[in-house]
C-alpha cells in the first residue's frame, strides 16, 4: 500500500498520523524541525493589556517557563484555531481567535484596540511582523523570542533509503522551512530523484521552496489548516488507487 511521508514536528506529527490512519492511509515519520526551548529573561507582565500567540508551540514554551498561572488572566489573541485550543486547554480563559496568518491576527487584534501594550512571545524565527503591522495602528507590541524548531542537519541511512522506497507516493509539508530544510537535506543525500515525489502542502508559501527546487508535481490545500490536508492526501491517494 502506498504511504505519505510527514515531515512536521513531533508531536505534530502523530496527531497527522493518527488522521491519516483514521482514513485508511499509511504514513511515515521524519520530523525535520525540532522544539527547543531558548534561555532568555521574560520581561515583567505588569504592563501588559494582552497576549498575541501565533503558534501552538508557544503555549508549550510558556509552560516550559512557567508563565502560564501569571498570564491566564489576559485577553489572548491566536493564530487559527489550533493555537485557540491550546491556548484554552493550557487555562487562558479570554481567547479571540484570527485566521491563519499574522495579517489576520493583527487584523483582528486592531479591531479590538486593546487597553495597553501587547506581549507577544514568539519563536525565533518567524514569518511576517505582527509589530510593524500594528504599528500603523499605534498598539506597542513586545516581541520576545522564546523558543526555537532547529532543523535537522543530516539523515540517517535509514531514512534516505525510506525516502528512496518506492512504496512513498507523496510527502505532506505544513511550512516554508520544512520544505526548504527538506529540499537542503535531500540534495546534500544526492536524493535528486525525490524530486519526482508529489508533495502536499498546507498553502503556497510551503511550496515555494519546492517549486525553486524543480518539484514536478505540487498539490496545495484549499486552506491552510488540518481538515483540508486530510482532504487533499484522502484525495491524493484514492486517485493512486485508480
Amino acid at each position: 500500500m502506498a504511504k505519505l511521508l510527514i515531515t512536521r514536528p513531533e508531536p505534530d506529527n502523530r496527531h497527522t498520523a493518527k488522521l491519516l490512519a483514521a482514513q485508511n492511509i499509511q504514513s511515515e515519520l521524519l520530523p525535520l524541525l525540532s522544539f527547543t526551548v531558548l534561555d532568555v529573561q521574560l520581561p515583567d507582565i505588569a504592563g501588559f493589556a494582552a497576549l498575541a500567540v501565533t503558534s501552538a508551540n508557544t503555549i508549550r514554551a510558556l509552560e516550559a517557563f512557567d508563565k502560564i498561572p501569571s498570564l491566564s488572566h489576559l485577553p489572548l489573541f491566536a493564530v487559527g484555531e489550533k493555537t485557540a485550543e491550546a491556548a484554552l486547554a493550557a487555562g487562558f480563559t479570554s481567547v479571540s481567535t484570527a485566521g491563519n496568518s499574522v495579517e489576520s491576527l493583527a487584523e483582528l487584534i486592531a479591531g479590538a484596540n486593546p487597553s495597553g501594550p501587547l506581549f507577544y512571545p514568539a519563536a525565533r524565527n518567524r514569518s511576517g511582523n505582527l509589530a510593524a503591522l500594528l504599528e500603523v495602528n499605534n498598539i506597542e507590541v513586545t516581541t520576545i523570542p522564546l523558543y526555537a524548531m532547529e532543523a535537522r542537519m543530516n539523515l540517517s541511512s535509514g531514512e534516505t533509503a525510506m525516502l528512496k522506497d518506492s512504496s512513498l507516493a507523496g510527502i505532506l509539508f505544513y511550512s516554508a522551512r520544512t520544505a526548504q530544510t527538506f529540499v537542503e537535506l535531500a540534495g546534500t543525500c544526492g536524493l535528486d530523484i525525490i524530486r519526482q515525489t508529489p508533495a502536499l502542502c498546507l498553502s503556497p508559501n510551503a511550496a515555494k521552496p519546492l517549486i525553486r527546487a524543480g518539484f514536478e508535481v505540487i498539490h496545495i490545500a484549499d486552506a491552510p489548516n488540518e481538515q483540508a490536508m486530510m482532504a487533499l492526501a484522502l484525495s491524493f491517494t484514492r486517485s493512486k488507487r485508480k
